[in-house]
This record gives structure tokens, C-alpha cells and sequence, in this order.
């Protein structure tokens, strides 16, 4: 039916046209005619008679014009309007998917499989062959000498470096083959804990805390509880309108440990969280971060040389010695290389 109307509306259109500008060159040629040979006095009333009566006859001609053009939409209106009448009358129905418990398994979890790392222009392996697995909830240190890679190894836990060789599994995400417009989002998930802090000294305590969230596009009524809960977590509640400068070293790295626990990760990356404090303060800090092991179930995963902290923890141990994993201890210690 449609396809016809469009046949017969192809057809009647240059029809309609050519009878309009005809009747049109009609009335003007009859006019023309009349006007001639008749007297002055009637040639202006001629005149304007004509062009009266070719106005109307152009509008009865348009008139049917349109007419025919409404037959032609019609089908479509039509079918149209029996479309939305399906959409409308069909009942709504949600089923509720499953979960994937091989990935909700994963979650936490860090996993690298033969992994290996250089820097393009090096010609040896700063890492070589790391293959390890921390369950959800884990707490594991890596140890090792200054420049052993430890600190690269906790890098490319959040995509900071990429593997040469091997895989890195982060809550079931191959970090290394994330393409850079995905890095975001994957951070988002994945607490960060540095060493020398990385505060904003123009903002206070809270403002550093809640920056976190306005980059990840929270609004003002959501972010608030949220950074209130994590410096309450973190022993800061009473330091919320203080600037980094007039904090301690320790008080600045509780903030930074809130900064990185506000949205509530499954994995807590802490670099040399300790690097910077005094024992007493490295003490606390790592019961702070203890406790959100223990309280929020998050995974621990951190690169440290501090030999205290590492022997009160007596969790897992990872050495690292000449860029290759020489030894996994579950409850370990920190061990000297003539040990």
C-alpha cells in the first residue's frame, strides 16, 4: 500500500504542477487578451480581476496538492501508530540475572602469571618470571633490597607500569591489556597509598579526601558521609579542617590512607606507606591499615623495607632479590640475605 501511494504520488505531482503553472499561463494569456481590447477606463479593473482569480486558483491547486500528499502519509502514520500501540500494551518484565561466581570470586584477588618487566631502553630485567597469587582479603608484603623492583611491581598492580612479558590479574581484570581510555575507571576501584603522601596543600583534610570522589563524579550529598566515615576510620575526625601543612607526617599519611579506602576498595596498593615515619608512627599507620583488612575484608598488597613492621605483622612475605621472587612465607619475617 505504501509503495503504491509513493508510485501514484510520483506520478499525480508533476501532473498537479503542470496544470498549475498551465492554468496559471491561461489566466495571464485570457487577461493579457482582455485587457487590450477593452477600454482604459476597465483595464485597471481587468487587471486586478486577474491576478485576484489566479491567486485563488494557485491556492485550490496547492489545496488538492497537500490532499494528495496526506493520502500518501497516511499508511505511515498508520503503521506507525499501531507501533506504538504494541509498545504500549506490552506488559514489562525484569529478570533478574545471575552472578558470575567464577568473577565474584575473583574480586580482591591478585594474581601474576610469569611476569617480567624492563624499561625500553634497558637491555636486562629489572623483574624476571614473578608468579604469585594473594586471595581476597590477604595481606601480603613484598620485601627486598632498594632497587629490587618492588616498587615497579606495586606500579603495575594500577596500570602505572605495563609487564613486559607475563599477565597481571587484578579482580579478574588483565591489567596489562587495558587500554589507556579503560585506566580510569579501573583505578577507581583500587586504593592507592603513597609514600611521600601527594596531598594537595591548598585543601584541608576533607577537601583531599572528598577531591577523590568529585573526580569520580559524586555530588555534594553523597560525598560528604562517605569522607566523614573514612577520616572517622582513620583517627582524623577531629582533623577535618586542617591543611597538610599543619598536620604531622603520620596525620598526613591517615589522610592519604583515607583518600585511598573512601570508596571502599577490594584492593589497597600501599607503597612504602611507612617510608617516610618514625617507628612509632609506622606502628600506628599499620594498625590503621590492619584494621581495614580486618574490617572492610579489603586486600592488602604492599612494597616495604621496614623490618619492624614487617616481623610484628606475621603475615605473608614475598622476597624479592635481584628482580625475582625468592621466597613466599605465610606468616614470614623479614629475612636478611645471609639468612
Amino acid at each position: 500500500q505504501q509503495l503504491f501511494n509513493q508510485k501514484a504520488f510520483s506520478v499525480m505531482s508533476p501532473i498537479m504542477y503542470m496544470v498549475m503553472n498551465g492554468l496559471a499561463l491561461g489566466i495571464y494569456f485570457i487577461g493579457a487578451y482582455l485587457i487590450k481590447n477593452s477600454l482604459m477606463a476597465d483595464k485597471i479593473s481587468l487587471f486586478g480581476d486577474m491576478i485576484v482569480f489566479s491567486s485563488y486558483s494557485m491556492q485550490v491547486i496547492m489545496a488538492f496538492l497537500m490532499l494528495a500528499m496526506i493520502f500518501m502519509m497516511l499508511p505511515r502514520a498508520q503503521v506507525s501508530a499501531k507501533r506504538i500501540n504494541e509498545v504500549l500494551d506490552t506488559v514489562l518484565t525484569i529478570k533478574d540475572g545471575e552472578l558470575d561466581s567464577d568473577k565474584t570470586k575473583e574480586v580482591g584477588t591478585v594474581e601474576f602469571r610469569n611476569v617480567s618487566f624492563k624499561y625500553p631502553d634497558a637491555e636486562e630485567y629489572l623483574l624476571e618470571n614473578i608468579s604469585f597469587k594473594a586471595e581476597k582479603g590477604e595481606t601480603v608484603a613484598f620485601i627486598g633490597s632498594t632497587g629490587s623492583g618492588k616498587s615497579t611491581l606495586i606500579k603495575m598492580l594500577y596500570r602505572e607500569e605495563k609487564p613486559t612479558k607475563g599477565t597481571v590479574m587484578v579482580g579478574g581484570v588483565n591489567v596489562g591489556k587495558l587500554k589507556n581510555r579503560k585506566v580510569y575507571k579501573f583505578r577507581r576501584k583500587v586504593g592507592i597509598v603513597f609514600q611521600d603522601f601527594k596531598l594537595l596543600p591548598n585543601l584541608t583534610a576533607y577537601e583531599n579526601v572528598a577531591f577523590a570522589l568529585e573526580c569520580v563524579g559524586d555530588k555534594g550529598a553523597d560525598i560528604r558521609p562517605k569522607v566523614l566515615k573514612a577520616l572517622e576510620r582513620v583517627g582524623l575526625k577531629d582533623k577535618v579542617r586542617s591543611f597538610p601543612k599543619e598536620l604531622s607526617g603520620g596525620e598526613q599519611q591517615r589522610v592519604c590512607i583515607a583518600r585511598a579506602i573512601v570508596n571502599e576498595p577490594k584492593l589497597l596498593v600501599c607503597d612504602e606507606p611507612t617510608g617516610n615515619l618514625d617507628p612509632m608512627t609506622s606502628k600506628e599507620i599499620m594498625d590503621v591499615i590492619s584494621n581495614i583488612n580486618n574490617d572492610l575484608g579489603t586486600t592488602v598488597i604492599m612494597a616495604t623495607h621496614d623490618k619492624e613492621i614487617v616481623n610484628r605483622m606475621k603475615k605473608r612475605v614475598l622476597v624479592i632479590n635481584n628482580g625475582m621472587l625468592v621466597g613466599d612465607y605465610k606468616k614470614g619475617s623479614y629475612k636478611s640475605e645471609s639468612d
